[in-house]
């Protein structure tokens, strides 16, 4: 992407060097005076795009994801949990088959965290809507009238995610994993490694996403925010008369 700008500007930068040139030339010769000329073309063609098209598409695009923000962070949100199943519990294999290793898929409800977000979920039942979620919002960008004034990388990117078979396979896979995670699907690890650098490239995110089982005091305090609060808390706390702080 920078070598296409640099490309692009190139044409910008020996029109201003040749016009440089031109300007302080002490010979006033016709060369000089013709760089001159073409020079000051190439520099207001310049300045004409840069205001007519570049400017109000970026303006266009600057709203379009403003507009779009609230469900591109839910496509982050969402796609940051799948791939984050696989840096720990899941996996692929190079013949393109899903693999359980941890086995915490037939294990009911596991309490793990995603970066600092704690959970208590069944995992077949997380992917399951997450996926789900990832392509609700994902399909509402794409359908929107402004999808069309995002920049051309997020375009792409976009319109790749929601093309790809990734999501669909491991869907079926984690429904029945004894059967499915014995079944190729595709070309879903190689589509796994370019999903990643998809969401690397989409959100400016370096970092992987991590999952990891809850420690101890991970698992107290999650327990402590999940203590219901009573009714006669909650009505107080809607009045205004008194606020509930579950015990750390």
């Amino acid at each position: 992407m920078k070598s296409i700008h640099m490309l692009f500007l190139m044409p910008l930068i020996m029109a201003i060097l040749f016009a440089g040139y031109g300007y302080l030339s002490s010979c006033n010769t016709s060369l000089s005076s013709a760089l001159l000329n073409i020079s000051f073309s190439v520099i207001a063609a310049y300045i004409f795009y840069f205001v007519s098209v570049y400017l109000p598409n970026k303006i266009k695009c600057i709203q379009a994801k403003n507009l779009l923000s609230n469900d591109l962070c839910e496509i982050h949100n969402s796609l940051n949990n799948i791939l984050a199943v696989f840096n720990g519990f899941l996996s692929i294999s190079e013949e393109n088959i899903f693999q359980d290793p941890t086995h915490l898929l037939n294990s009911g409800t596991i309490h793990f965290k995603v970066g600092k977000t704690l959970y208590g979920e069944n995992l077949t039942k997380f992917i399951s809507f997450y996926i789900t979620k990832f392509n609700k919002h994902l399909n509402r960008v794409i359908s929107s009238n402004e999808f069309h004034d995002l920049d051309n990388q997020t375009i792409y990117s976009l319109l790749f995610l929601h093309r790809s078979t990734f999501f669909k396979y491991l869907n079926l896979a984690i429904i029945n994993p004894k059967e499915k995670f014995a079944t190729r699907y595709g070309n879903v690890y190689n589509n796994y490694l370019e999903i990643k650098k998809t969401f690397s490239a989409l959100f400016n995110d370096k970092n992987s996403p991590q999952i990891h089982m809850m420690t101890k005091e991970e698992l107290e305090h999650y327990k402590q925010l999940r203590i219901p609060i009573p009714l006669e808390i909650k009505n107080e706390i809607r009045k205004g008369n008194a606020c509930f702080l579950p015990t750390m």
